[in-house]
């Protein structure tokens, strides 16, 4: 294809792309039922959901018996109704961002539809759902995704009510106030400050600083509506602070919002360039065509698209001065980012090169990671208990593939074949969650804690330097969690037949960064012992014979480490 022309979009019906669009939806699906719950937010979310029904309080959700302040209860009240419908389990506690995420996709084809044309609503849509991040934490068991729909949603009713000069019939536009307000409220009952502030900044960089014309503000009856959501977040966060004796405002807003602001969970460091960075992991496949959204940008530099780039910059200017850095945070500026570029297509020739060689260059960092995982699964020592890792690595290369393979389709205009991408996507994910499945040392624990109660016993669970919400999740029971090795030492030695234990204590754990260096230097043949972090080891009461000692090796997800658990039980 010359290098002046544009790539090109097939044409579809409108049934055509709902067909389509609902059949990329289905990704969401593959491997959310084999993958299980992630450390450390996914069992958590879970089992605080399960123990909300379990105790019949809406308003203060608890995790392993204490109270749970991280999220309003939003995302828990979604969850616990697919409980109510399919039981407890995997599927049905991811199942509220699964639909957040379909019903993302959908609410923005209909924005691009709306705003620009069909072919554009149907390229920001399907670029959405197979970009890397929607699919990760679209299938997640967290408060993102009815987050992020939430906002999509706010941002389309405020737009329009402030650009819209058809002058409207009044139930139309207090229609739209209504959607606007409602968005707002759901939005901050879903993941709190967030929801309010993308909205807030994005008016202010649209009115004062990147459009800077008059618009009517009148027409948002701010005071009225802020009245409105203070109304409905304050129907459950009244009660909720009288119940709690104002301990989720100091702990909710305090440390879970305030303090990680200020100070970086879990000691990372702080790199300002970060989500820069990562928007090329976030955005895979589609950030390759970040050239032509700055084209886009430059050359149709109209109402939309000033509202879309404020939008996609507040995210951005939010959490950049944030101390703790994850790059899920700037999901809100997902749908501004996709709207922009799913403009691409409808670009007039002649085009500069920049762009087309901007995204094969891009594709060339990305063709270098696959290259790279690649080589990792077929020379890296595969060994029990090893091998599901390499299952879950030709996975992850299975998706790359299929995202780099959705990217030469669309600049060769052959987007029309990327069924077989998709599908290839798909499988990626279904390999990943067989993968990672027998990785998780909370699986095998709790198969020896059922088996100790299928013998009649309830064990007491303990465990010492491995705290992770896995545990209380596939255990379906509280655990008490100590500080030392001698605190354990003293629950199992209180262990006896009346009276089981089961005792879990780290020994010895592998960073992701140590293990690199040692697989390097095996190639170098220069062989070492990866660098292990050992922890004390548990002194076992003498001479009784009723214990029984295994050894749980996998994957801690939430420190990305190998570790290897001891494990203590007693029929």
């Amino acid at each position: 294809m010359p290098l002046f022309r544009s790539p090109r979009l097939p044409e579809f019906s409108t049934r055509a792309q709902i067909g389509l669009l609902l059949g990329v939806v289905v990704l969401l699906f593959c491997g959310s039922i084999g993958l299980p719950l992630i450390d450390r937010d996914e069992p958590r979310f879970a089992e605080a959901t399960r123990e909300m029904l379990a105790r019949h309080d809406w308003i203060v959700p608890t995790f392993n018996g204490d109270y749970r302040f991280d999220k309003p209860p939003l995302t828990y009240w979604a969850m616990a109704l697919f409980y109510k419908i399919g039981g407890i389990n995997e599927l049905t506690a991811r199942l509220h961002s699964i639909v957040s995420a379909a019903a993302l996709g959908f609410v923005v084809w209909g924005m691009g539809r709306a705003w620009f044309s069909a072919g554009t609503g149907f390229a920001a849509s399907f670029s959405l759902l197979t970009s890397l991040q929607i699919l990760l934490h679209g299938r997640l068991s967290v408060a993102d995704m009815p987050m992020v729909l939430a906002v999509t949603v706010a941002q389309w009713a405020l737009f329009d009510l402030l650009t819209d000069d058809s002058h409207e019939g009044e139930k139309k536009r207090r229609g739209r106030l209504l959607t606007l307000y409602l968005a707002l409220a759901a939005g901050f009952l879903a993941k709190g400050p967030i929801a309010l502030a993308v909205p807030t900044l994005t008016l202010l960089l649209f009115r004062f600083v990147f459009w800077r014309r008059q618009e009517p503000w009148s027409r948002l009856q701010i005071v009225k509506g802020l009245l409105l959501v203070l109304l409905l977040v304050g129907l459950w966060g009244i009660p909720g602070l009288i119940k709690t004796h104002g301990l989720w405002w100091r702990v909710g807003m305090g440390e879970h919002v305030v303090a990680r602001g200020l100070e970086p969970l879990n000691s990372r460091s702080y790199f300002a360039p970060y989500y820069l960075c990562t928007a090329f992991l976030s955005f895979f496949p589609w950030m390759a065509l970040v050239g032509y959204g700055v084209l886009v940008l430059q050359r149709h530099w109209n109402r939309q698209n000033a509202f879309l780039f404020c939008w996609l910059l507040a995210p951005y200017l939010i959490f950049t001065g944030y101390a703790t850095q994850l790059p899920h945070y700037i999901l809100p500026a997902a749908p501004a980012f996709f709207l922009i570029i799913g403009q691409a297509p409808g670009l007039a020739a002649p085009l500069p090169r920049w762009p087309r060689f901007l995204a094969w260059l891009i594709c060339g960092f990305y063709a270098a990671i696959f290259l790279f995982l690649h080589f990792v699964v077929l020379t890296a020592p595969w060994a029990r208990p090893f091998l599901p890792l390499r299952e879950a690595l030709i996975g992850l290369t299975v998706v790359m593939a299929g995202g780099i393979s959705l990217i030469f389709l669309y600049e060769t205009d052959r987007l029309r074949h990327a069924a077989w991408s998709v599908i290839a996507i798909g499988l990626g994910f279904f390999l990943i969650g067989v993968g990672f499945r027998p990785l998780l040392p909370a699986m095998r624990i709790a198969e020896i804690a059922a088996q100790i109660e299928q013998g009649g016993g309830k064990p007491r669970l303990v465990a010492q330097g491995f705290a992770e919400g896995s545990l209380v999740f596939y255990t379906g029971r509280h655990w008490e969690f100590v500080s030392t090795p001698q605190d354990l030492a003293e629950a199992v030695a209180t262990a006896d037949t009346v009276h089981p234990v089961v005792a879990v204590t780290l020994e010895r754990e592998i960073q992701i960064g140590p293990a690199l260096q040692w697989f390097f230097r095996r190639l170098a043949n220069r062989e070492a012992i990866p660098k292990e972090t050992l922890f004390p080891s548990l002194p076992l009461p003498m001479g009784n014979p009723l214990l029984h000692e295994e050894t749980v090796v996998g994957i801690n997800f939430a420190r990305a480490s190998w570790v290897s658990l001891r494990v203590i039980s007693s029929p």
